[in-house]
């Protein structure tokens, strides 16, 4: 069988935190790319926040910060509040300098924050969580390609055999020595 092109060095990488909810604050990028924020799986499901549902966050600073699900909540201030996509992110240059500000955080390099237990505030009626910063380095985690499983073509998969074939006329072509037509 040929394997035409150059083959590519794959690995699966897992959720580094997949039974903690996490908040991603990334790297600031420079000054035309958003400075963007991640939640995790396990984040978005304990603030109640689905592709579906067109979420929008905000955080609350006092004495500890916190980021709050206000979807559904019309009384703040449009620029206080951040739509979170379907793949659980937002941006916001603001929000970025300060969290690393008040964290004493470069904005050069990923800063994970843990989300507490989520309650309910009374006035507002959303979801809310405190968040702390987690300190250590963890690479994530990634699958060789080697272990991956390889899914073999069924022999009565036509593309299979005329894969087959053409190995086959190919070797018969090189068992001889003369070959009429151009030579490469």
């Amino acid at each position: 069988m040929l394997n035409i092109g150059i083959p590519k060095q794959r690995s699966r990488q897992s959720e580094k935190y997949p039974n903690t909810p996490v908040l991603t604050m990334l790297p600031d990028e420079g000054p035309r790319f958003g400075k963007r924020f991640s939640l995790n799986k396990k984040a978005a499901e304990v603030l109640g926040i689905t592709p579906e549902n067109k979420a929008n966050v905000a955080f609350s600073f006092g004495e500890s910060t916190a980021i709050v699900n206000v979807t559904g909540v019309n009384t703040l201030p449009e620029d206080q509040v951040y739509s979170v996509s379907q793949k659980n992110t937002f941006s916001n240059g603001q929000l970025h300098k300060h969290l690393a500000k008040i964290n004493d955080l470069s904005t050069d390099a990923t800063h994970e924050f843990s989300l507490g237990d989520v309650a309910i505030d009374d006035d507002l009626k959303c979801n809310y969580a405190n968040i702390s910063l987690i300190t250590g380095e963890t690479e994530p985690e990634t699958v060789p390609e080697d272990a991956l499983e390889v899914i073999e073509p069924e022999s009565n998969d036509p593309v299979a055999e005329t894969n087959t074939n053409a190995e086959t006329e190919v070797a018969s072509v090189r068992e001889d020595e003369e070959v009429e037509g151009d030579s490469w």
